[in-house]
């Protein structure tokens, strides 16, 4: 039995509908919570409390346009953080 096949079965047997709704959730709510922008509109604790229904309503292009913007002020802050601490020593 493949992996996949093997983790889709509980102790019982083959996975419901129901069962398999809620690990595709959890892991939707796994990812949200990982790659949250700071400062995103959704917190931690409210991705960890939404039902499935509204998880897979959440706007993945504005998720990633906002953890695209985070990565990029942060990449410049260190750059910056970076550039200034070389010029101190330089000088």
């Amino acid at each position: 039995m493949s992996p996949l096949k093997a983790a889709a079965q509980s102790s019982s047997g083959p996975a419901t509908d129901e069962e398999n709704l809620e690990k595709a959730a959890a892991l939707v709510r796994k990812f949200l919570v990982f790659f949250m922008p700071p400062k995103y509109k959704l917190t931690k604790e409210k991705v960890g409390k939404m039902p499935a229904d509204e998880l897979f309503q959440v706007d993945v292009e504005a998720f990633q346009q906002a953890y695209e913007l985070g990565l990029r002020e942060m990449l410049d802050h260190h750059r910056n953080s970076a550039k200034t601490a070389n010029d101190n020593l330089a000088s």
